[in-house]
């Protein structure tokens, strides 16, 4: 199930999401429009490709998230309705979500969301791995 957002206060949002195993979910929430994740050190890129392992790095450590940025995880349980609860953000700012869940199986789930703009999905991608992450974004 794709992660859905309901805001909970005007610095906070609720993501539910639902995985087919045992797993954790890493997240990363940024102002929207945050160059994230941060470029390898020695690159000229804007931002790490998704599909290279130094933005997963950077998902599952939380880090490079800046001063207005929160990261977190969160146990899922398999089959089971699992909520992501982002508290601390600015007031009537959008942000960028990027989310990985990991099982044993080492799939990977990847998104984006601005959750106090609009609440609406802008992207989600289930891939495997050797193939990490990608970038889908869509109305």
């Amino acid at each position: 199930m794709l992660p859905t957002p309901t805001p909970t206060s005007p610095t906070s949002v609720s993501l539910t999401f639902r995985l087919d195993e045992d797993g954790t979910v890493y997240w990363v929430a940024v102002p929207a429009g945050t160059p994230y994740p941060w470029p390898e050190p020695g690159t000229n890129q804007e931002t790490a490709p998704l599909n290279s392992l130094y933005a997963i790095l950077q998902v599952t450590t939380g880090m490079n998230k800046g001063t207005n940025g929160l990261s977190g995880t969160v146990r899922a349980v398999m089959n089971q309705d699992g909520t992501i609860n982002v508290a601390g953000m600015l007031p009537e700012q959008a942000y960028d979500f990027y989310y990985i869940a990991k099982d044993d199986d080492v799939w990977v789930y990847t998104g984006v969301t601005s959750a106090t703009a609009d609440n609406s999905i802008i992207g989600f991608v289930l891939v495997k791995k050797g193939v990490w992450l990608q970038n889908i974004v869509g109305e």
